[in-house]
């Protein structure tokens, strides 16, 4: 059994703590004793969200240098927000942990860690939590820093299998990349992708006879200011 959170009108309940009866019925109409259940509503935070998701500020160039995480709050709250790393590790707090009016709030992240190191490529996660001193939400919106956002059709390939790879550029390309195919115990051989759509290309590719192990394929191309880049997916190989 689920609930949205609305009522009978179709309207969005307020704020705060709902009693909800359960109430047993066997086939013949039978009613049994009802069991009560206590359920929170919250829902003054909303709208986290990371835009654009893919960046890539690690090249340090003009062409994708920034995110902008935000999240809305429709009531005031205690507010803790923080960015981690794909083990969980935390690497940045937008803002300190306090109360909030109600509002739009925003932080344009160009990638500096706490410390103002640039943060390596990989997934991040932008997590914020708010709470009314009763009951609390948190809500999260992924992240990702990398000259491409990379998938697969699958990720435990094996040789002879032909596989689809997806790949979207965080930066304005001059051309369509290419993918370079490392097997074991063979020579590394390469395709082109085709454009999909916007800055979205794929290409699908028929796994060589060679060794078990890893496969390594490598996606890159050239950015519009001339900038080679490239991201690398380890994937087992059988």
């Amino acid at each position: 059994m689920s609930w949205d959170g609305r009522n009978t009108a179709g309207q969005y309940v307020a704020d705060g703590l709902y009693k909800v009866t359960l109430t047993p019925r066997d086939r013949a109409g039978n009613v049994g004793a009802g069991v009560d259940r206590t359920v929170g509503v919250y829902a003054s935070l909303r709208n986290v969200v990371a835009a654009p998701a893919l960046r890539y500020p690690q090249d340090r160039d003009r062409l994708s240098p920034t995110t902008t995480l935000s999240f809305v709050l429709a009531s005031p709250a205690t507010v803790s927000w923080k960015v981690v790393d794909a083990a969980g590790h935390e690497v940045l707090r937008p803002m300190p942990d306090g109360p909030l009016a109600a509002g739009t709030y925003s932080f344009t992240w160009n990638g500096l860690n706490a410390a103002g190191a640039m943060v390596p490529v990989g997934r991040y996660t932008s997590i914020v939590s708010a709470t009314d001193g009763s009951l609390g939400a948190t809500l999260t919106a992924p992240i990702e820093f990398n000259a491409f956002s990379l998938k697969v059709s699958d990720t435990t390939p094996a040789r002879g299998q032909t596989i689809t790879i997806t790949a979207t550029s965080a930066e304005l390309l001059n051309g369509v990349p290419s993918v370079r195919v490392m097997q074991p115990g063979i020579a590394t051989w390469s395709v082109r992708m085709v454009r999909v759509t916007g800055a979205t290309y794929r290409v699908s590719i028929r796994l060589r006879a060679s060794s078990r192990g890893t496969l390594t394929l490598r996606v890159a191309g050239y950015d519009t200011d001339g900038r080679f880049q490239a991201t690398y997916l380890k994937l087992p190989l059988h």
